[in-house]
């Protein structure tokens, strides 16, 4: 009839950003603590920039795909739908498998010093793990299309995406 029924409370994140946003809030935690009493807190704010691709990884629907990332690089990891056993991540047989397993993350001061640590990250991933950092590319092209329509992304230079096409 003409009753509403607020059913789900549940605040999510955006995907993909949601890695971003993990990495660069400060106060991520005071956000949800305040936020979760009715109380707003804006966000502080620890880098300027911030990627994300998709991380991918061969693996059978029928048995666990389990994936060693290198402890330098775990925190930069970010994977839905596993679970964490002695620093390894897990992910259960699924008939859906489709070889998605997360997303890696970087953050940085300039576009620059953020995509060529993304590369530096793709470097670091083990055999049969790779990142789609073509993404990248059409990101850079997409701003630079933007920048000619007279959309400003930033005063800083970007890189030009043969960087990214260089360490691929």
């Amino acid at each position: 009839g003409d009753q509403f029924y607020f059913i789900d409370p549940t605040r999510r994140f955006p995907c993909p950003a949601s890695g971003s946003q993990m990495k660069l809030y400060k106060n991520l935690a005071d956000i949800f603590w305040h936020g979760a009493h009715g109380v707003l807190v804006q966000p502080e704010i620890d880098k300027k920039f911030s990627c994300e691709c998709v991380l991918t990884a061969k693996g059978d629907k029928t048995t666990w795909t389990v994936i060693d990332f290198l402890p330098e690089l775990r925190e930069w990891v970010m994977c839905g739908g596993s679970c964490q056993i002695g620093g390894r991540i897990c992910w259960p047989p699924d008939d859906s498998h489709s070889e998605e397993v997360g997303w890696l993350v970087h953050t940085g001061n300039t576009p620059k010093d953020t995509i060529q640590g993304m590369l530096d990250k793709v470097d670091l991933l083990p055999p049969g793990v790779s990142a789609a950092t073509e993404s990248l590319i059409d990101l850079l092209k997409e701003v630079e299309t933007g920048k000619s329509e007279g959309i400003d992304f930033t005063e800083q230079p970007l890189p030009k995406p043969v960087v990214v096409i260089e360490n691929t």
